[in-house]
């Protein structure tokens, strides 16, 4: 399988939604050792790379 810009996108909308969905569990599971706003972060990140792949790289490096 090659990966594409399709594929990298599609991948990582699908891995965003998921992050999304579980954000309130990954920062639960944060709390007791950390600050608890693990699920909140990896969120926030996921929307920005999210936000990077919607301008349609040239290139998976690009993308990354």
């Amino acid at each position: 399988m090659t990966l594409t810009v399709d594929t990298l996108t599609s991948w990582m909308n699908n891995f965003a939604n998921k992050i999304e969905e579980n954000a309130q569990h990954l920062s639960d599971l944060d709390t007791p050792i950390g600050d608890g706003d693990h699920g909140f972060n990896m969120s926030r990140g996921m929307k920005a790379v999210e936000e990077k792949l919607s301008a349609k790289p040239a290139d998976v490096t690009s993308g990354l």
